[in-house]
């Protein structure tokens, strides 16, 4: 049966993607079993009912098929077909629309040809061809498949040969740099360059071949971090408080090198215009910007690799805190969520640390872009850098300004509390901290422009923004 992916309800690295789909027979839910599917890709599947049917029950006999044949309401997926065949072990095949359905019942089977109505809580579905889930996506010559434990390794094993490369050429190009100082001045270099018709920028290159090498060198990691953000898996943020939209974007969990500076992937949460060629994400008109935090749970990140560890990382905060400039605007709110991130010397994808995501959103009725409360940073694109923060998540919660995701792996849906029920009221913040050498971490520190007032309801504004 060919279907059409609507909509990622769930994107869970070690579970099955949750979809909504459409088909000529109908729409409904069901399991992704394969490969990240693209929304608005259309894929030859064929779909498992995870349960022994019982007749009278889960599968029962109607006088005649419905229109359509295939639907989904409360949280159930109704199929309508014709029985074709029966086996003596119980098994069944369904004909719906075009394509037959085998299924395992239990109980008393009605005659061949019956018109037969299947009533079932999970679904899976199987894509035919698995190394062909996901469209060309990369340099548009290639197909690109969703990152695996082993080929992302692979990956980070080229990225990294090209930092030792470029580390190295440096090397060479700082001594070829030193000995020209050592030879000409500059008004020597300049009467060279003119003789030969060149400028003196083409002279020096011209003296220090390892350049034009470096030059190709930072071209190719620019190529493969295009290839890096195309094949992270992508993964649901947030819901959308104002229209119901799913926030999806990727994000790597596979271990921590998603912060480190020449890979960056949370350069993605502040939208789409700040990365050339950006790959799939979901977002609605009421997007403002993704805000991150990440909990080492008690671990030092000494998986890392040596050549990520030269330089400086990404400052992070160990624990969730509210951005208070968007919510003190009227008709704004955030919405937090939870992904686990695992380590590179782990073989399989395990919990080992914790990622929170804040989004943010606007409503149409907002203030938010009003000159008196938008704090922008380069380019008009939100800031996140340099302004107030609130560690009480739930004086926000309590004020209608905080939601989150049902940390429920099958419902995802948004909770607007009660209190008593909000798995992130017991975290601690303790701070902001560096991964540095060895992977040691430097901090925690701690914060300067903590927000001490009051939490307005969302009808509510302050005259004007803090920062």
């Amino acid at each position: 049966m060919q279907i059409k992916i609507l909509n990622i309800i769930s994107n869970q690295d070690s579970e099955n993607y949750v979809v909504d789909f459409a088909t000529e027979f109908g729409s409904g839910r069901g399991e992704w079993n394969g490969d990240p599917p693209v929304i608005s890709h259309s894929y030859e599947v064929e779909f498992e009912i995870k349960e022994d049917l019982v007749w009278g029950e889960s599968i029962v006999q109607v006088e005649h098929e419905q229109i359509p044949p295939i639907k989904y309401q409360d949280n159930v997926l109704t199929l309508y077909g014709k029985l074709e065949a029966v086996y003596p072990d119980g098994g069944a095949d369904i004909r719906i629309g075009h394509s037959i359905l085998m299924v395992v019942t239990v109980g008393s089977l009605p005659e061949i040809n019956s018109s037969v109505q299947i009533r079932s809580k999970r679904t899976i579905i199987f894509p035919y061809d698995k190394d062909d889930i996901l469209p060309e996506t990369y340099d548009h010559q290639q197909s690109v498949k969703v990152f695996t434990p082993k080929s992302y390794r692979e990956y980070l094993n080229r990225f990294g040969q090209t930092i030792e490369e470029y580390a190295r050429l440096y090397e060479l190009d700082l001594k070829h740099k030193t000995r020209e100082h050592k030879l000409s001045d500059q008004e020597q270099l300049r009467r060279i360059a003119w003789r030969a018709g060149i400028s003196l920028a083409e002279l020096k290159r011209s003296n220090r071949p390892e350049l034009e090498k470096m030059d190709k060198v930072q071209y190719q990691q620019s190529l493969l971090r295009q290839e890096y953000f195309h094949r992270l898996p992508v993964h649901l943020l947030a819901q959308c408080p104002y229209c119901g939209t799913h926030i999806l974007q990727p994000v790597d969990t596979f271990s921590l090198m998603g912060f480190y500076p020449l890979l960056n992937v949370t350069e993605l949460y502040r939208g789409p215009g700040w990365v050339s060629d950006p790959p799939f994400w979901q977002h609605c008109r009421h997007f403002v910007v993704v805000t991150f935090s990440v909990n080492l749970n008690n671990l030092t990140p000494d998986d890392l690799p040596f050549w990520a560890l030269r330089r400086k990382w990404l400052k992070m905060d160990s624990a969730p805190r509210v951005m208070v400039w968007p919510l003190i605007a009227g008709q704004t709110s955030a919405v937090i969520h939870a992904l686990p991130v695992g380590r590179l010397d782990e073989p399989e994808l395990l919990h080992s640390y914790t990622i929170y995501f804040i989004t943010y959103f606007a409503d149409d009725q907002t203030n938010l872009y009003s000159e008196e409360m938008w704090v922008p940073a380069d380019f008009r694109r939100p800031a996140t850098d340099g302004v107030y923060y609130d560690l009480d998540l739930i004086k926000w919660l309590e004020a209608g300004r905080l939601f989150w995701l049902n940390p429920d792996k099958f419902e995802r849906t948004l909770m607007r509390g009660p209190v008593e029920v909000f798995p992130y009221a017991n975290i601690q913040p303790q701070g902001w901290y560096e991964i540095i050498e060895d992977g040691r971490i430097d901090g925690p520190k701690s914060y300067h422009a903590t927000w001490q007032g009051p939490a307005l309801p969302p009808e509510q504004s302050y005259p004007k923004t803090v920062e």
